[in-house]
Formats: C-alpha cells, sequence, structure tokens
C-alpha cells in the first residue's frame, strides 16, 4: 500500500500543477465535471496498477531470467566529463522511448479495444489522460520485461528523470497555451501528441512518440502540426466512458467492427452530451 499512496501523492501533484496552468494559459476549457470524472478513474487505476505490478514484479523476478546487457551509459560516457550525466540521460530516454514507441503501435493493433478507452477520450487534459487498467498487465509484458533485460547502469535512471518522465507523459496531454517552441522538431510536446488523439482520419497512424519524435522520423509515422491545427478529440465509435463501469468494461463491449457499443445506464452513448468540449477557438 506504501507504493500505491506514493505513486497516488506524486501523481496528484503533476495533475493538480497541470490543471493550475490549464486554467491560467487555456487553449481550450473542458468541463469541472470531466477532471472530476478522471480524478475519480485515477483514483480507481492507480490502487489497481500498484498491487498488479508488485505480484508481476514478483513473479517475473522468480523467473530469475538474467539480463542480456547492461547499458552502463553513465560509466561508457565517461569521457565526457560533467556531461556525462547529460548524456546518459538522453541515452535512456531514447531506449525507453523505442520500447515505447513499438508498445504504443502494439497497442493501436492487437490491443486496441483497450488502448480505445484512452482514445475515446473528448475531453482531453492531463486529468483526462487516463488508460484502461489492463494496460498495466500489457504494459509490464511488452515494456518493463524487455527492459529488464537490458538494464541501464548505476545512475542513468535517476530519480529526477524518472519524475520528468511521468511529467512528460501527463504534459502531452495537456490543453494549455505552453509547448516547446523551436524543440517540438526533437521532443513530444502537447500540439504533437494532440495529433495523435485526433478524431480527423489524415490524422489516423501518426506521432506514436510521447517523449522525443526520432523514433516517428525514422519509422515514418511523423506528423508536425502547424501553428493552429489543434483538432477535435474521440472516436467515431466508441464514446467517451461517463461512469465508473463503463470505463472498467469498455473494452468488454467493444465491437471491433467498428459500431459504438451498447449503452450502459450513466453512459452517454447514442444521446446528446452536454458536457461535449466547446467549440475550438484560435489560440
Amino acid at each position: 500500500m506504501k507504493t500505491a499512496a506514493v505513486a497516488m501523492a506524486v501523481t496528484s501533484v503533476i495533475l493538480g500543477a497541470l490543471v493550475l496552468l490549464e486554467i491560467a494559459l487555456p487553449r481550450q476549457r473542458y468541463s469541472l465535471r470531466s477532471r472530476l470524472r478522471g480524478a475519480l478513474f485515477w483514483a480507481v487505476y492507480i490502487p489497481i496498477s500498484a498491487i498488479v505490478l508488485r505480484v508481476l514484479v514478483d513473479l517475473w523476478t522468480g523467473v530469475g531470467v538474467k539480463p542480456l546487457v547492461t547499458l552502463a551509459f553513465t560509466q561508457w560516457f565517461g569521457w565526457a566529463g560533467a556531461l556525462k550525466g547529460v548524456l546518459a540521460a538522453l541515452a535512456v530516454i531514447l531506449v525507453i522511448d523505442l520500447v515505447g514507441y513499438w508498445f504504443h503501435r502494439i497497442q493501436h493493433r492487437g490491443l486496441w479495444r483497450f488502448h480505445a478507452v484512452h482514445h475515446a477520450i473528448e475531453e482531453m487534459h492531463a486529468v483526462g489522460s487516463y488508460d484502461h487498467p489492463a494496460d498495466i498487465v500489457f504494459g509490464f509484458v511488452l515494456v518493463a520485461v524487455p527492459l529488464s533485460l537490458i538494464p541501464f547502469g548505476p545512475g542513468d535512471q535517476t530519480g529526477a528523470l524518472q519524475l520528468l518522465l511521468a511529467l512528460q507523459l501527463k504534459f502531452i496531454h495537456s490543453p494549455v497555451r505552453v509547448n516547446f517552441g523551436p524543440l517540438r522538431h526533437v521532443f513530444v510536446d502537447n500540439n504533437y501528441h494532440r495529433i495523435h488523439h485526433s478524431a480527423e482520419p489524415r490524422h489516423f497512424g501518426k506521432n506514436y512518440g510521447t517523449i522525443t519524435t526520432i523514433w516517428d522520423r525514422v519509422f515514418g509515422t511523423a506528423y508536425f502540426p502547424a501553428k493552429d491545427e489543434w483538432p477535435q478529440t474521440g472516436l467515431a465509435e466508441v464514446a467517451e466512458p461517463r461512469t465508473l463501469r463503463a470505463f472498467l468494461d469498455l473494452p468488454f463491449r467493444f465491437d471491433p467492427r467498428g459500431r459504438r457499443p451498447p449503452a450502459i445506464a450513466g453512459d452517454a452513448v447514442g444521446v446528446a452530451d452536454p458536457w461535449r468540449p466547446a467549440p475550438i477557438k484560435p489560440a
């Protein structure tokens, strides 16, 4: 439970800071109800993730598979003197982002019914950037296990870097008038990731990277938006979950043929939605 408490505290601080930024510098305003709903989903997701991860880590540790190679970046970049920490951090980011890029591609294929919960979100903001709890298992198998076979060396993955990456994964969903400027061509910002969530067909299959744009460039999936390009998000075939039950069971009601799943009590499938985001206004 200590792990869950720490995760809850860190996530709450990050989300709280971004909510304040979204209120102060909004690119698009969203409803309070949407934020409260997202907070509820996170409050359920985090304890579940802590428990499931603890079990999965124990099981994988018990298997006793040894690493193939240790990526000791800090040691390898010793020649760079004071810059070795920066170079090691950048190398760690590239490796994590490469594994995450291909996991994301897989989510859009065989795991789509679960990842669709994330893409169904129409009111996209930091608190409303939740995933389905099943993604915890998929992420462990397809991200954590591969990375455990090529672990980083001592001092490579610092606490500060882990916190920065956690902030990045929330910031890229945040509708604020803040971006990375010229650095957006290298690092993913909210404008770039917004394209990945776009409801417009011309944006489908673009911008899978969540930290850097490098792997999107390498594998031909990069799309750099114009300054005023800020599309609506959501899915035509899946409504954003508006109840805890809809959040948890949506993957099991998902129709792979593209038809909307049947509505359940309290879910706004097939009816007018008074909480739909306001029309986008130019920044």
